[in-house]
């Protein structure tokens, strides 16, 4: 197995994307003209709030998309309004409640560009994101491409998050590579700070509809497998935090799903003691937060898949709360689960 490259300055040369040859490709790169096309997606429901703001992150930037693309996924509000008298030329779809994977997927196969960069409609991206993502795209040829970000809250505010945990440029291979950088990073980067290579969304089939929430990183496994990926320590665009009707603000939810997308491809990881300790976690985490509801659903629902991947000392704590969920905040403050 290789390792994965830790770039801290500079670049390492290395093979270069398809349409011109490897002198051409970086004398364009050196020139600082990009060939990669990027195409924007957009999946959008009832954010007529901040829908603008995020469009006029898309126009600021320094490399131009090739095509912006929105997805309505049958929006009630004034939002798709806003969208069609907005200054930034976008093409607009419309999709009825099809989830954020399904509009995500309807924009993927639309688009026409070589590479999707993927934009919630609430967050918001700095003004270099796509030209600092091509400078990668077309020096090292990967399929995916993330990257660090920061929080902003619901007046736009933007609060830093310094990147203590992976502070280099990592390229890899593979998922085994991956959950080494995943283990560090802690998490998955979330869709605004994702782009993925077309035809390789289209080659894995696009995103899970059936997986609710996390279906990024579910989605992210399937596209590095087996292929390069970079993550860039940079940060360049900001998620919006504590939106009450965010998906990815319902933590049982989430953390039951994020579950779900480790323990889907369990038989393509290579290194089980490292995927073993993660999938513990994630079987933690999906089990204290259903717990944390009190929703018996939500808590039989973790409990039935995710139990038997605790170690004994969780399997425990676990089986008590399971039966007095009550006392499920007082052990977390305790850090006894």
């Amino acid at each position: 197995m290789h390792e994965a490259w830790v770039v801290a300055e500079g670049f390492r040369t290395g093979t270069i994307c398809k349409g011109a040859s490897l002198i051409q490709r970086n004398s364009l790169l050196f020139l600082g003209v990009f060939m990669v096309r990027f195409s924007v997606i957009i999946p959008c429901f009832n954010v007529e709030q901040f829908i603008a703001f995020t469009l006029e992150s898309i126009d600021t930037q320094t490399l131009h998309p090739y095509e912006i693309i929105v997805v309505d996924d049958g929006s009630t509000d004034g939002g798709l309004d806003i969208i069609k008298n907005s200054p930034v030329s976008v093409r607009i779809l419309q999709t009825s409640r099809q989830g954020g994977a399904g509009a995500r997927n309807v924009g993927i196969r639309e688009a026409t560009g070589d590479w999707l960069a993927f934009l919630d409609a609430d967050d918001m991206w700095y003004p270099n994101h796509l030209a600092s993502a091509a400078k990668f795209i077309e020096r090292y040829d990967p399929v995916g491409y993330i990257n660090h970000y920061d929080h902003m809250t619901m007046d736009n505010e933007i609060v830093i998050r310094p990147n203590t945990r992976e502070d280099s440029v990592v390229i890899g291979s593979g998922l085994d590579e991956y959950l080494n950088h995943f283990r560090k990073y802690r998490h998955f980067v979330g869709m605004s700070a994702c782009m993925v290579n077309r035809d390789r969304a289209l080659a894995v089939g696009g995103l899970d509809e059936d997986q609710v929430r996390r279906h990024d990183i579910e989605f992210w496994f399937r596209v590095i497998d087996g292929q390069r990926w970079i993550f860039d320590s940079a940060t360049t665009s900001a998620y919006r935090k504590n939106r009450p009707d965010s998906l990815s603000e319902n933590f049982a939810e989430a953390s039951y799903y994020g579950f779900q997308a480790f323990f889907k491809h369990k038989e393509k990881f290579s290194d089980r003691l490292v995927y073993g300790k993660l999938l513990q976690k994630r079987a933690r985490s999906a089990l204290t937060n259903s717990l944390m509801t009190g929703d018996l659903h939500l808590i039989d629902r973790a409990y039935t898949t995710a139990f038997e991947h605790l170690n004994l000392r969780h399997k425990f704590v676990i089986k008590f709360l399971y039966r007095y969920p009550a006392a499920t905040r007082t052990f977390r403050s305790l850090r006894l689960i």
